[in-house]
């Protein structure tokens, strides 16, 4: 299970008593293009998720209202904690659905290392080099396996 992203100003409900009210939510970082975010209201706050694609093309979801008034449950009423959790997984759900559901089956360093020459050859140079390593030392040995099931002594 993914940590909670500390945040003194949302992390618990005396602290965002203090916060103002506002249509621009609060936001937090949990990871790049990922963010919670905390939005005051005059009947209480909601959190919401934000999700930013490669294209850097954002995307909103909200996840429920917050723990202002009453105590947390997990579904209708969301902690901080709840909030990041409910987020973590929207995020994943998105980024499948974004790859229009190309994703079968266990991901082998075979396609991991064509993902990232395709990212490599959008930012960076020597593309022909770092192709043919890859080709001549990673693929042949590892090119099979499953990423998940790659280990240090393996590597």
């Amino acid at each position: 299970m993914a940590r909670t992203v500390r945040n003194a100003k949302l992390d618990t409900r005396s602290s965002r008593v203090k916060l103002g009210e506002r249509r621009e939510p609060y936001w937090t970082v949990l990871s790049q293009g990922c963010a919670v975010g905390y939005r005051k209201g005059a009947k209480g706050g909601t959190w919401i998720a934000r999700f930013r694609d490669d294209a850097g093309k954002q995307h909103y979801q909200a996840l429920g209202a917050a723990d202002d008034a009453l105590d947390a449950d997990g579904a209708m009423i969301l902690s901080y904690a709840h909030a990041q959790a409910r987020a973590r997984d929207w995020f994943s759900q998105r980024a499948v659905e974004l790859l229009n559901g190309e994703v079968a089956g266990p991901y082998t360093v075979r396609e991991a290392m064509a993902d990232y020459l395709k990212w490599y050859a959008k930012r960076r140079r020597s593309l022909n080099r770092v192709r043919s390593n890859v080709n001549a030392h990673i693929l042949p040995h590892l090119g099979d396996i499953e990423v998940a099931k790659l280990t240090k002594r393996r590597i």
